[in-house]
C-alpha cells in the first residue's frame, strides 16, 4: 500500500508526511541538470548567481549549493522557472551521445554506487559526509530518483570507494573532461582511431600495446627513463600511465 501521500495525525493535528524536494517519480522525467551543467548554462546566458536566485525565488546560497552538488536538485516548479530563464525545454528527455536515455544511467549508476558502498562497508551517512553532500541526496541517487552528480563528485565517490574513476564515470554516462580536451586537439585523428577500435574486446588492448613495445625496446634508454616509463625518441606515449592502468611491461635491451 502506498502511503507516500497520506496525512498523519499527531495529537489531533494533521501533519504532511515528509517528501524530498526532488519530487515524486512522476517528476523524474523533467529536465534535471547536474550542478555543473546548471552553472555552465547560467553563465552562457550571462546571468549572475544572485540574479537567477532572485528570479527563481530562492537564496543565492541555496542555488550555489545546488550548482556545487552539495544538495539535492530543486523541486519541479523551481526547475521549470530555471529552464524558462535559461531557455531550456523542461520536458525534454536528455539523450546521451550513444543514444541511450539518461534514465538508464540514472538507474544503473544508483545500483552500482550502492553495491560498491556496501562492499566497502561504508555507511550512507559516512560516504555522504566524505563527499560533501547530504545523506538524503545520496540516498536518492542510489535509488535512481536523482541523476548522477557532477564529474568532481563522481571522482570523489570513486576515491572513497577505492574504485577507478573512469569506470565510475562511465557508469554515470559521463566521460572525463580531460579526455574531451585531448580529443579536441586532433578531433579527426582521434575520432578515426577510436571508431576503428569499436569492436575491441578487453584482451585486444594488450595485443595492441604489446605490438608497440618493440619500437621502444630498440631505444637506448637510461634507467631513469625506464623507471618513469618515458622513453624518448619515438612516439610520446605515457608508458608510466599504461604500466599503472593496464599492467603493460616495458623491456629495454
Amino acid at each position: 500500500m502506498d502511503l507516500s501521500n497520506t496525512r498523519k495525525r499527531t495529537h489531533g493535528k494533521p501533519v504532511q508526511s515528509h517528501k524530498f524536494s526532488g519530487g515524486s517519480a512522476k517528476t523524474n522525467r523533467i529536465w534535471r541538470p547536474s550542478g555543473s551543467e546548471l552553472r555552465k548554462l547560467r553563465r552562457q546566458n550571462g546571468i549572475s548567481l544572485k540574479q537567477l536566485a532572485a528570479r527563481v525565488g530562492i537564496s543565492p546560497s541555496l542555488l550555489s549549493n545546488v550548482e556545487t552538488g552539495k544538495v539535492a536538485p530543486l523541486a519541479e516548479e523551481k526547475l521549470r522557472i530555471i529552464a524558462r530563464e535559461l531557455h531550456v525545454d523542461p520536458d525534454r528527455q536528455q539523450e546521451l551521445g550513444n543514444g541511450i536515455n539518461a534514465e538508464h544511467f540514472q538507474s544503473a549508476f544508483g545500483v552500482a554506487l550502492r553495491r560498491l558502498r556496501q562492499q566497502r562497508r561504508i555507511t550512507l551517512k559516512g560516504l555522504a559526509r566524505n563527499v560533501g553532500v547530504s545523506a538524503a541526496y545520496l540516498c536518492c541517487i542510489e535509488l535512481g530518483k536523482f541523476p548522477p552528480p557532477s564529474e568532481d563528485k563522481v571522482r570523489l565517490l570513486a576515491s572513497h570507494l577505492q574504485y577507478d574513476s573512469d569506470e565510475l564515470l562511465a557508469k554515470a554516462g559521463k566521460t572525463a573532461s580531460d579526455l574531451s580536451d585531448i580529443i579536441n586537439r586532433h578531433p579527426r585523428q582521434y575520432a578515426a582511431i577510436l571508431r576503428s577500435m569499436r569492436k575491441f574486446r578487453e584482451p585486444d588492448f594488450g595485443t595492441l600495446l604489446e605490438s608497440l613495445v618493440p619500437q621502444f625496446d630498440k631505444v637506448s634508454a637510461t634507467k631513469a627513463d625506464v623507471r618513469t616509463g618515458k622513453l624518448s625518441g619515438h612516439l610520446p606515449l605515457d608508458w608510466g600511465l599504461l604500466k599503472e592502468q593496464l599492467g603493460i611491461k616495458i623491456t629495454v635491451d
